[in-house]
């Protein structure tokens, strides 16, 4: 199964395509340095109290990612609390209950929206992220795609989380 659905999903990909095209030890070395950047952001988050995200994932219509996939689990790890609990799926399609949860942060990747969709999106969104100007761009490739981008994404994550 060449799928990756959490971190350990793709740290055991990983293993196997290491395996298979002889790298055992170029995937060891990915491994350890992704499990090294969770190491390192966690104890960047440790006891303190974690921001509601809201994930916007694609523009039309509007899909916001739901938790209990790999990038919610990044979310997760990096401190945020998503706002849309794991469901089954992917992404949910946004209506206003959603904002009801009032998000302190919205993540807006940048291989779906670009700057010319923040009025829209501060237009669109009253809730603490857009009062508080805590609308952040996020590499899609790397919160998207599972594997060794966690050690750029998680550290990008936290950064906003945590200024």
């Amino acid at each position: 199964r060449c799928r990756a659905e959490s971190l350990v999903d793709a740290t055991r990909l990983m293993t196997e395509l290491g395996a298979l095209f002889r790298k055992e030890g170029m995937a060891r070395a990915y491994i350890s340095e992704v499990e090294h950047t969770v190491t390192e952001v966690q104890k960047k988050r440790c006891k303190r109290r974690r921001p509601r995200v809201l994930c916007l994932v694609w523009d039309d219509p509007l899909h916001a990612l739901v938790g209990g996939t790999y990038a919610g689990e990044l979310i997760e790890i990096a401190g945020g609390e998503n706002v849309i609990p794991s469901n089954g799926h992917a992404s949910v399609v946004m209506d206003p209950a959603i904002l009801r949860r009032d998000p302190e942060v919205i993540l807006l990747p940048d291989n779906v929206f670009g700057e010319q969709d923040l009025d829209e999106i501060f237009v669109q969104f009253s809730c603490l992220a857009t009062i508080d100007g805590r609308v952040h761009f996020i590499s899609g490739r790397n919160l998207f795609w599972p594997g060794s981008r966690a050690v750029a994404a998680l550290p990008a994550l936290s950064q906003i989380f945590y200024p």
